[in-house]
């Protein structure tokens, strides 16, 4: 299992396939924090959505790197798909990781925020960017590794599960905080009138 770790990390090295989502993350994250003195949470809730979209295309070129007839030979010699799958999914976190990485400490080594971070600031992020990460992962192994990786248009099509995905959990968030809002104006309107009753009496 380890050959094949260091078998599929080279491999994925020398196909240049990580190129793209690299630059692509690197220059995100750099023109984002271009501007000093950003909000901490809403900046890092910024790049791990980014990471979404960039772990499924670092996973589907991960899963890419062989044809069907090397995936056959991989599967014999380590005589199981499972493995296969999880030297793949091994790849695709190590690589993924290290943008995580970057993404949360190039803005403290920069200074770009208006405050320092916390301990709480980092547990925030730590969380909404590895649950982006496993997020992308899934989606770029259901569209690279299953039945759907036969179809042409996979790449895009994980591509809008990905933005179906992110539009839907932006808009449940939108309704928490509106539903919020109005309890608060609900408490807030029962908490004057029984002032006023109670000045009344």
């Amino acid at each position: 299992m380890k050959g094949f770790f260091i078998y599929q990390l080279l491999s994925y090295f020398r196909s240049l396939k990580w190129i793209p989502p690299v630059v692509v993350y690197f220059i995100w994250v750099f023109v984002f924090y271009t501007y000093r003195g950003v909000p901490i949470l809403s900046s890092y809730a910024v790049t791990s959505v980014a990471l979404v979209f960039i772990s499924t295309w670092v996973t589907m070129g991960i899963f890419s790197l062989e044809n069907e007839s090397e995936k056959q030979l991989l599967f014999v010699q380590l005589s199981s798909k499972l493995r296969y799958l999880y030297g793949k999914w091994c790849i695709c976190v190590l690589v993924i990781t290290l943008l995580l990485i970057f993404a949360i400490f190039y803005p403290i080594l920069i200074q770009a925020f208006k405050l320092p971070v916390k301990p709480i600031h980092f547990a925030f992020t730590l969380y909404g960017h590895f649950y982006s990460a496993l997020s992308g992962i899934i989606v770029g192994s259901l569209f690279s590794a299953t039945a759907f990786a036969q179809k042409k248009y996979s790449w895009l099509a994980g591509m809008l599960v990905n933005i179906i995905a992110v539009v839907s959990e932006v808009r449940r968030n939108d309704r928490k905080a509106h539903d919020f809002e109005m309890a608060a104006l609900s408490i807030s309107s029962n908490w004057k009138t029984n002032n006023v009753f109670s000045k009344r009496r």
